[in-house]
């Protein structure tokens, strides 16, 4: 038996999310730098939004034999959610770790360099 007053509270939810997730995409993609992470922050607020959508027409509904399908529409929008949610973190994490070898990488090189200009400058 679903309890129909959790599948309101969760599509109220994931709308105001989603809602929100559009509105900050647009801002980013306002701006020439942030226009990847602007569409896959609409794209995360459609798929938020969508699954409002079927959560609202699965509390709404009293047909058992609909509401299989419904449920099944629901999840697989979750489901779209958090799998590109998560695709973004991993890749967030490599370019991180990448960042932080360049960032080591550069600060070692320029210290050598440091180092082997240091002795020319004295008589």
């Amino acid at each position: 038996m679903l309890d129909r007053t959790n599948i309101k509270s969760l599509g109220s939810w994931a709308g105001f999310l989603g809602t929100l997730s559009i509105i900050g995409g647009v801002l980013f993609c306002i701006t020439i730098v942030g226009v990847l992470q602007g569409v896959f922050m609409i794209l995360l607020g459609i798929k938020l939004r969508n699954a409002r959508k079927h959560s609202a027409e699965l509390a709404a509904t009293q047909d058992p034999a609909a509401d299989t399908g419904r449920l099944n529409m629901l999840l697989y929008e979750l489901g779209g959610f958090f799998k590109l949610n998560g695709i973004l973190i991993i890749i967030a994490l490599v370019l991180g770790v990448v960042g932080v070898v360049v960032t080591i990488a550069t600060g070692s090189f320029i210290s050598s360099l440091f180092n082997d200009l240091q002795g020319s400058f004295y008589y």
